[in-house]
């Protein structure tokens, strides 16, 4: 879908690496892998199986894969860079982990609005509540 919006964007050749975001520690992610706009939709529902949550600072370690992905999108933004992300409703409510997450989120992060949308945004294919 990517490679086909790029091409209709007059964007012949896309520069688009498969992989997976969260295989590597946050360390390895330099100031030169930093930008300046992230728009994302994150995974809802994934559980990581491969130990990745082990990339990740102690403090913020889940097998819930949405929370790894917020944790890494705050990482890789510039100072000053914007993001408009997808989440599961979840993903900015519970305690543990979650609740660490979100305190990163509003102590280091300049958070403008949260919008929560109904559960039938997404219908057929998910009936989870989400936020923007």
């Amino acid at each position: 879908m990517a490679t086909t919006n790029l091409i209709l964007h007059d964007i012949e050749v896309p520069n688009i690496r498969f992989g997976d975001a969260l295989d590597q520690p946050l360390s390895n992610f330099t100031e030169k892998s930093r930008v300046d706009v992230i728009i994302a939709n994150s995974p809802f529902g994934g559980i990581v199986t491969n130990n990745n949550e082990n990339n990740f600072p102690q403090s913020f370690r889940t097998k819930e894969s949405a929370d790894l992905f917020l944790i890494l999108m705050i990482h890789l933004l510039k100072q000053g860079g914007r993001a408009g992300i997808v989440l599961p409703d979840g993903s900015l409510s519970g305690e543990g982990v979650k609740q660490r997450i979100r305190q990163k989120l509003l102590e280091d992060c300049n958070v403008h609005t949260i919008i929560r949308l109904p559960n039938s945004v997404f219908k057929p294919y998910a009936t989870v509540a989400i936020n923007l």
